[in-house]
């Protein structure tokens, strides 16, 4: 009995130590918890990035906007090449299955008229800025690995993300990327 206290007044010591030695702003690895959207407004507009072949961010679609809750998507009956579906930490976004943007597939540059390697090359992308009425700077911004599509994301500044479909990915029906939001780095 007496050696299995000791042994939790050092496993606890130890704990207490490491914690202590963690430099002040230092990031755990570990998200420590949710990012909480809801109650967020956003603005969501779609461009076409052709900047590489000089033609610049192309705004394709018409802008978006509303306010982050249970239940809110752009659907794919408003004619964006994906449902965008906002939750509480996510935004899940499910290619659109109108055989109407069957001339965009099967990758991103199809609709070009580009081979995949080439679109691929290129630098184009398929991209969406999402302006939120929150401040995203200080969340961990990702896309998640294990999705069909994984897009590039990047926080442009304290309120702005872009997602950013590069040239040549695979895209299509059934195909679609969640983008994560937590606490933490």
């Amino acid at each position: 009995m007496h050696r299995r206290f000791i042994r939790l007044v050092v496993a606890v010591a130890v704990s207490i130590a490491g914690l202590l030695m963690i430099p002040s702003g230092a990031a755990s690895a570990r998200p420590r918890g949710n990012a909480h959207l809801y109650g967020a407004t956003y603005t969501l507009q779609n461009y076409f990035d052709s900047a590489s072949l000089g033609a610049g961010r192309i705004p394709f679609f018409d802008a978006q906007a509303g306010r982050i809750g249970p239940h809110i998507e752009i659907p794919q009956v408003t004619k964006y090449i994906y449902a965008i579906d906002f939750k509480r930490d996510s935004i899940a976004m499910t290619w659109n299955t109108d055989p109407s943007w069957d001339t965009f597939e099967p990758y991103v540059g199809a609709g070009l008229g580009m081979d995949a390697a080439t679109a691929a090359a290129s630098g184009i992308a398929d991209q969406y800025e999402i302006k939120f009425s929150k401040p995203v700077a200080g969340l961990r911004v990702w896309a998640d690995p294990h999705q069909p599509i994984v897009p590039l994301v990047t926080v442009v500044d304290q309120y702005t993300i872009v997602i950013s479909i590069p040239g040549g990915t695979v895209i299509g029906d059934d195909r679609g990327a969640l983008i994560r939001f937590s606490r933490g780095s």
